[in-house]
């Protein structure tokens, strides 16, 4: 049986989260509260984030043991959803439409 180490679940997670992007939106949506309001946002938005990141884990995992698909065939699919996807719906983009109208332009 291989084993998944935590290192290569953090990052999973990590890169999964775009952490970078949400903290652009926070900052920018949470400019001018007061400081405990903000902790408090980001409290409950990290709670959120991990528990859904958490049932995101578990349910891929459920569904690899019931359709029986290996992480290679994921991989491959991945990449071909990346290539048939058109550029301006890619999450780099989406998230530069999402700062651009929540961070206004001087």
């Amino acid at each position: 049986m291989n084993l998944i180490s935590p290192i290569e679940i953090f990052i999973a997670l990590f890169i999964g989260m775009g952490p970078i992007k949400v903290l652009l939106i926070y900052i920018a949506t949470t400019e001018g509260m007061e400081k405990s309001v903000r902790r408090g946002v980001a409290r409950r938005t990290a709670l959120v984030a991990g528990i859904v990141g958490l049932g995101l884990f578990l349910l891929g995992a459920i569904l690899q043991a019931i359709l029986h698909f290996s992480i290679g065939s994921l991989t491959i699919f991945g990449g071909l959803i990346l290539l048939l996807w058109p550029w301006e719906w890619s999450p780099a983009a989406v998230a530069q439409r999402i700062v651009s109208t929540v961070i206004p332009t001087r």
